[in-house]
C-alpha cells in the first residue's frame, strides 16, 4: 500500500551551494555554525541563510535544527563497534532543514499570538 504524504511548508530564503552530484551522497559529517548561521555538509554543501528564529524555537531545551545537526549523522564507537548509520542523503538533509525553519517560523508565530491572548484575556480579568 502506497502512503501519500501531504506536502509540508519549506523555507525558501536559504542559500544552498553545492554541485548537482553532491546531493546524492550520503551525509557523513554536518557542521553547524550559529555565528554564520550555516550548516556545511560533508565539507561540501552550505546551507547558508538559516533565520535566527531556527535557533530561538526549541523542544525541551534544544533547538531541532542543532538536533538533527548533531544525530542525522553516522557514528561509529570505535570501543564497542557500533554504528548509527541513518543512512541518509544530502537532498533528504536539506529537505529537512527546509522543512525545520519553516516549522520553527510557523511555531514561534503560534507562540506570539497565543502569548498576546493569553495578555488580553489577563486584562479583562484583572478590570472585572
Amino acid at each position: 500500500m502506497k502512503e501519500e504524504k501531504q506536502d509540508l511548508p519549506e523555507y525558501s530564503d536559504l542559500t544552498i551551494q553545492a554541485d548537482d552530484s553532491n546531493f546524492d551522497e550520503y551525509v557523513e559529517k554536518v557542521r553547524l555554525d550559529k555565528k554564520n548561521r550555516e550548516i556545511i555538509i560533508n565539507g561540501k554543501v552550505r546551507i547558508q541563510n538559516i533565520p535566527e528564529l531556527a535557533f530561538e524555537y526549541k523542544v525541551g531545551s534544544y533547538p531541532p535544527i542543532e538536533w538533527i545537526s548533531n544525530y542525522l549523522v553516522r557514528e561509529e564507537d570505535k570501543g564497542i563497534g557500533i554504528v548509527w548509520d541513518p543512512k541518509i542523503r544530502v537532498a533528504e538533509f536539506v529537505d529537512i532543514v527546509k522543512k525545520l525553519v519553516a516549522f520553527s517560523e510557523k511555531a514561534l508565530g503560534i507562540k506570539e499570538r497565543l502569548r498576546e491572548i493569553y495578555d488580553i484575556s489577563n486584562q479583562i480579568h484583572i478590570r472585572r
